[in-house]
Formats: structure tokens, C-alpha cells, sequence
């Protein structure tokens, strides 16, 4: 190059304009890189900030070489004339200006020095973000339900159940943390943004896919995307014989698990091989019993019907299927008239356990087994036994968020509301859009104050939310917006009956306001003429008579007890107690049921109080305070447990400690207008504080039946 070239380029100030390219170039990096991550903008933004300032660089220098700055304007070099050229002067300003940006530049260093100084260090930042991903990237995985590709929608079923297989598989695998069912498939049939399904589910990567299936042959396409950049990270089509659909689901988990470099021990890789109970042995048992989960899922009366003929359908084929033998246990105790049917529910779970005990002959470490065990043994009020099957059922199967809310409630129920809390919230991280999980974690947030998080659980103007808003209402005493929150509820739900919803709204109504109204009709029979007679004790004994022998439950039980001491008859009140209460087990709160032992624990205390056998009576009496005080050692919410204390007080004579369980349950409005009613509350009736109280109370209630254009509340004493 001679040395004229150099001096020209030099002239034309070439080599500044170069500089000052550059150095804006790194200022402009530095900017990129600092406001990414700020802005939420994709991790190649910075990349293609230095592939355009690479791109321009040359074009930069042309630009400097064959055009000049003059007074006139922007001209060809060569137009120029050596004595009209500027370039002396455009060289200081260039200079001055790489000056300035240069201090740009270091002040963007020292910037950006002391902004991560001040970061704290990755090694304890986020920690509680680490424990749920168990500390790997791209660690967790949400499966979308696969689209049904097949010319017959009926098939949707099958679709269905080859993703949640594939979830269930993936759930085995420690390292990963797998978003729950009912939250992946809250996007089904929505064209949401992949980036948004992440942020919703707090993963990592997504797994969605298609399944055709015609006659024997099936073709399955599956895809793996990055959530953070919408990148696969891996995808196959599989087109087989239908007899391989197990064959091609192990080897889809075996290439995520490669695909996110997931490292598995033998042992583990062993655990995650479907078993000879989980897999079927044919087909045409495999599709029955994928047809019956979906009707599981359905919950209603008839879908459950359908669901048992078709497990059974699953077991005529392959009578060594555990897991059908589980799904067909959880449809029967679903049929029980403690939830979607009919059966008497010591029937129900009666037949359910024997399903049971022949799903764990074939597989006794099966997740789903455990997890309706545990939902039985609660049902029997054996907590300890409910609590050991369900944490057994989580240990098999991590991602089901139901089986935490499961054992949540036992917790609770066993007085140990801070636990109880923990696991909620963690079947709320796994399965955040369960309705049932987030309807529970908001109603318990607002129990312990916290209103504004409960809210901001729930979408405005959809059933959920008007529920939610009634509950927080009822806390408050606003009796009356409490009703017509759940009225919203009603009118705004998709599912236009509300059945189950409905009962809860006649029990809130009913004990809140002392009238279920149309709700009534919504809860079973036997339930509703307990309520009755409760309401009105002269006729007590004339609705419980009409319940039939079956139908005798926990109900029946405690209301002709309460009816039998009313009248006198406490040897009659013990021998109903007994069908129902071992004063030798453990007293417990409520894990569900209705009824639990706290509750008989003080009524059946009391009869034994009015027998003579005063000893045994106070025994019992306080052993239901014991397990109150641990209740509220443990985060129990205030005035929840008040009526127990206030009715075991009055089993030991303690006038003083009644009216202070009951003015604190009430300042909570957790004391019901019915609870001075009980025999137990009646036997101190005379005391002046107490009946003040009770005064306010009903005052209290007739003042929101007022509001609501109800007739005032009276109550029937014998």
C-alpha cells in the first residue's frame, strides 16, 4: 500500500470515522446486553446487535472514503476541491466525539461493574426457584395434549391419554420437574404462545405433538421447544403398528431425557421402564382403559357408570392390569353419596377396597394405588395411615398435583395447618391452574388475612372468583354479599348446575343465614333432613326417621344424638355415637368428611358426662382441647376451631372458658347461630354473657337477612 493511500485515507479522516464506528459499536453492545434481560427480550437480540454492526463496518468506511462533509452539505469526494475541503475541521469534531463516547463507554463499564457487584450471588439467588427445579436448567417440561389428527373426533380420547402416559412416564424421572395434567391441558384447543404456557406453568421446555390413528397403524409426531426462544430441541415422527404405542412412548422419553441432557443412574433409568402391571397386555385393553380415564375425568354420575363398564372391559382383556383395577377403585368411591352418586358410602369404599387390594396383588408400588388408598383410609378417619399412602403416592408419581391437595387436607386435618399450608402451595407450583388447588389455596390465604393474594388467584368475573369472593365475604360477616356473590357464581357458571358448588352454598347459607333455600335441593336427601331437623328439633326425629338405613351416615348419626340428648335420652345417644365414634382413637379435625372425630369427640363426651361416667367425660373433653391447642400452636386460623373449644369447656363446667372461645369465634364470625343450640352450649345457656352473645348473633343474622329481603330468623328450641 503506498504511502499516498495511507496519507489519502488519514485526509478523508477514514482511520476516525473506523474508531468512532467501533467504539459506538461497543457502547451500543454494552446498552443491548444491559436492557435484554430487563426489556424480557430473547437472548439473541445481542447477537444480532453485533451481526448488523459487523455487517455495517465496511460500508462505514466507504461511506467515509467517497463522501465529505461540506458547508453545502453531504458530497462526492472527488467533487470536492482541495481548497474548498473541510476535512481538517470535520477530523476535530470526529476526534472530540470519539472523546466523548470513549467516556461513555467507561462509564458503562463502571456501570455495569457495580450493578453486578451489587447483584446477589447465583449461588443463593432465586433459591426457591432452585428447589422446584431441582437447581438444572431446563429441568422442567410441561406436556401439551396432543392434537387429534385422526379423521374420527372421537378418537380425541386416545390422543388425550397417549400425552398424559407420556407425562406419567417423564414424572418418574427425578431430575425432571413435570407440570401437573390439569394444568397442561388447560391449553387444549387454545392457540396460546409457547412462551406464555411457560410462564403460566414455570417450565422450562414444552413437549406437544399430534396422534393419527387409523385402523392398526398410528403415527405419532412429537417436538420438543425451548420455552425461552421458541427453538426445538429436538422432534420425531413415529409411524408404526398400533401394537408398538409402548415401544414408541419409551423411546419419546428416552430422547427428551437425552435431549435436556438428563442423567439417569441404572436404577432410575430401570424405574422409569413401564412395568408388566402398568403395561397392558394387548391393545385392545390399553384403549379400553384409556376410554375409561377419559369418563373419569368427566366426574359425573353417568360418565362414572360408563367409566367402571369400561375399566371392566380393560380387566375382561388383561386381568393382570393394575392400573385399571386403581382407576376403577377412584370411579366407585366416586359413586359414593359423598360425592357423584348414589352408593351408600361404606358400600362404595367397601367395593373400591377390594379393587384396590388386587391392583397392589400385581403392582404394590403403584402411585395411583396409594393416592385412593389414601382417600379411603381418611374416609375411615385413620389420618396417620391416609397421610403415610399419599406421601408414598407422591414419592411414585411427583406431578400429581391433586394427590398433594389430597394430603394437604389430612395434614390439616391431623392439626398441622403450617404443613398443611406447604403442601398446598406446592400442589399449587405443580398444578397451577387446577381449579380445585386454586380455589383451596386462595380460600386458605384469606383465612390467614392475606385478601389481596386470594384475589389475585382467581380471574376476574368467572365462577371461581365470585366463590372465592363470597368466602372472603363470609369472613368479614357481610352474610348478605356473601349471598349474592354466590349467586354471580351460579349464574356465571359455564356448567350452569354448579351441583357440587351448589352444596356448598346451601351449607354457607344455611349455617350463616339459617336458609339454604334453592341450594337445598342440590345436597343429597338424608343430608337435607339432618339440616331440617337440626332446624327444627320438634320435628327432628320424624325427618331423620324417613332416611333410609343405608343412607344412615355420619349425618343421620350426629343429629339423632343431638335430637336424643335434647329429649333426655343419653343412653340412646350413646348407643347412635357408637356406629359412629371410638373414643379410644385418636381426635382429629376435619380431613374432609362432614364429620370428624373432633366433632363427636365434645357430643359424645357429653352423654357420657350425663350418664355418670364424669371421669371418662372430662378425659375426652380434654383431649379435644389438647388437640385444639396443638391446632393453634400450628397456624391454625383464628376462630376456626372455637366451637370445639367452647363445647369440650362446657362438657368440664368451665362457664369462663365457653364465653371466651365463643366471643373469639364469633370475632372471626366462625360461630354459627345453630351453635347455641347444640346440648352441649344449652347446658350453660343461663350464663348472662354467653346469652348476650347469642343475642348479637342472631341480631347479626336477621339484620343480613334484612338486606336480603328475608324474613326474620326464628329458632325452635324444645
Amino acid at each position: 500500500m503506498s504511502s499516498n493511500l495511507l496519507k489519502e485515507l488519514q485526509r478523508r479522516n477514514v482511520y476516525k470515522v473506523a474508531l468512532a464506528y467501533i467504539v459506538v459499536g461497543w457502547v451500543v453492545m454494552q446498552v443491548a446486553e444491559f436492557l435484554s434481560p430487563l426489556l424480557q427480550l430473547p437472548d439473541w437480540t445481542v447477537s444480532l446487535a453485533l451481526y448488523l454492526g459487523i455487517l455495517g463496518f465496511p460500508f462505514a468506511l466507504i461511506f467515509a472514503w467517497a463522501f465529505e462533509l461540506t458547508p453545502e452539505g453531504l458530497r462526492l469526494t472527488e467533487s470536492v476541491q482541495r481548497e474548498e475541503s473541510i476535512t481538517a475541521e470535520t477530523g476535530k469534531s470526529l476526534n472530540r466525539s470519539i472523546i466523548a463516547l470513549m467516556a461513555v463507554a467507561i462509564v458503562l463499564l463502571l456501570g455495569e461493574r457495580f450493578y453486578s457487584a451489587s447483584q446477589p450471588d447465583d449461588t443463593t439467588a432465586g433459591s426457591d426457584i432452585v428447589s422446584q427445579t431441582d437447581g438444572k436448567e431446563g429441568s422442567s417440561i410441561a406436556v401439551l395434549p396432543f392434537v387429534n389428527m385422526s379423521k374420527d373426533p372421537d378418537q380425541e380420547y386416545f390422543s388425550d391419554g397417549i400425552s398424559e402416559e407420556l407425562l406419567n412416564g417423564l414424572a418418574k424421572i427425578r431430575e425432571l420437574r413435570v407440570a401437573a395434567r390439569t394444568s397442561s391441558f388447560a391449553f387444549k384447543g387454545k392457540n396460546t404462545d409457547i412462551t406464555d404456557i411457560g410462564r403460566q406453568l414455570n417450565v422450562g421446555t414444552v413437549l406437544e405433538g399430534s396422534v393419527r390413528k387409523s385402523g392398526n397403524r398410528v403415527r405419532i409426531t412429537a417436538q420438543l421447544i425451548n420455552v425461552e426462544d421458541g427453538y426445538h430441541l429436538w422432534s420425531e415422527v413415529y409411524d408404526r403398528e398400533l401394537t408398538d404405542i409402548f415401544t414408541i412412548q419409551d423411546e419419546i422419553s428416552r430422547a427428551i431425557v437425552d435431549a435436556l441432557k438428563v442423567h439417569l443412574t441404572d436404577e432410575e433409568l430401570a424405574a422409569t421402564a413401564p412395568t408388566q402391571a402398568t403395561q397392558p397386555a394387548n391393545v385392545e385393553a390399553y384403549n379400553f382403559y384409556l376410554l375409561a380415564k377419559h369418563n373419569l375425568r368427566l366426574r359425573n354420575e353417568t360418565a362414572l357408570k360408563l367409566a367402571i363398564r369400561q375399566y371392566t372391559r380393560a380387566l375382561d382383556s388383561d386381568p393382570g392390569y393394575a392400573q385399571a383395577y386403581a382407576g376403577q377403585a377412584l370411579a366407585t368411591h366416586l359413586l359414593s353419596t359423598a360425592q357423584y352418586g348414589d352408593i351408600p358410602l361404606q358400600t362404595a369404599n367397601r367395593e373400591a377396597q377390594a379393587l384396590l387390594d388386587r391392583a397392589f396383588a400385581l403392582d404394590p408400588n403403584l402411585p395411583e394405588a396409594h393416592a385412593i388408598q389414601g382417600l379411603l383410609l381418611s374416609d375411615e378417619l385413620d389420618y396417620d395411615g391416609a397421610e403415610r399412602s399419599l406421601r408414598r403416592a407422591i414419592e411414585g408419581n411427583p406431578s400429581e398435583g391433586i394427590v398433594y391437595n389430597w394430603l394437604h387436607t389430612v395434614v390439616g386435618g391431623k392439626g398441622d395447618y403450617n404443613e398443611s399450608q406447604r403442601i398446598l402451595e406446592q400442589a399449587f407450583a405443580i398444578d397451577p391452574l387446577h381449579p380445585a388447588i386454586r380455589n383451596n389455596l386462595a380460600t386458605s390465604i384469606a383465612e390467614r388475612g392475606n385478601v389481596a393474594r386470594a384475589r389475585e388467584l382467581v380471574t376476574p368475573g368467572t365462577a371461581q372468583a365470585y366463590m372465592v369472593e363470597a368466602y372472603i365475604e363470609a369472613l368479614d360477616g357481610n352474610f348478605a354479599n356473601m349471598r349474592e356473590s354466590f349467586e354471580e357464581a351460579i349464574a356465571v357458571s359455564e356448567r350452569g348446575g354448579m351441583t357440587r358448588s351448589s352444596t356448598v352454598i346451601g351449607f354457607y347459607s344455611f349455617f350463616n343465614l339459617g336458609d339454604a333455600r334453592e341450594e337445598f335441593e342440590a345436597m343429597p336427601d338424608h343430608v337435607q333432613r339432618a339440616l331440617m331437623a337440626m332446624r327444627e328439633p320438634n320435628r327432628g326425629q320424624e325427618y331423620l326417621a324417613e332416611i333410609p338405613a343405608e343412607e344412615q351416615d355420619d349425618w343421620y348419626i350426629y343429629g339423632m344424638a343431638w335430637l336424643y340428648l335434647l329429649n333426655g335420652d343419653a343412653p340412646q345417644a350413646l348407643h347412635t355415637l357408637d356406629r359412629a365414634f371410638d373414643p379410644s382413637a385418636p381426635i382429629y379435625g376435619n380431613a374432609g368428611r362432614a364429620f370428624a372425630p373432633l366433632d363427636f369427640a365434645s357430643i359424645y363426651a357429653y352423654t357420657l358426662m350425663q350418664l355418670g361416667r364424669e371421669d371418662e367425660a372430662r378425659a375426652l373433653a380434654q383431649r379435644a382441647l389438647d388437640f385444639v391447642a396443638l391446632a393453634k400452636s400450628n397456624g391454625e386460623p383464628p376462630g376456626s376451631v372455637s366451637r370445639y373449644e367452647a363445647e369440650a369447656y362446657a362438657v368440664l363446667g368451665n362457664e369462663a372458658g365457653v364465653v371466651g372461645a365463643m366471643k373469639e369465634g364469633w370475632s372471626h364470625y366462625n360461630i354459627s347461630w345453630i351453635d347455641f343450640e347444640s346440648p352441649m352450649l344449652l347446658s350453660v345457656a343461663d350464663n348472662a354473657e354467653l346469652a348476650a352473645l347469642r343475642t348479637a348473633v342472631l341480631a347479626h343474622v336477621n339484620a343480613e337477612r334484612q338486606k336480603l329481603g328475608w324474613e326474620p330468623l326464628q329458632v325452635t328450641r324444645l
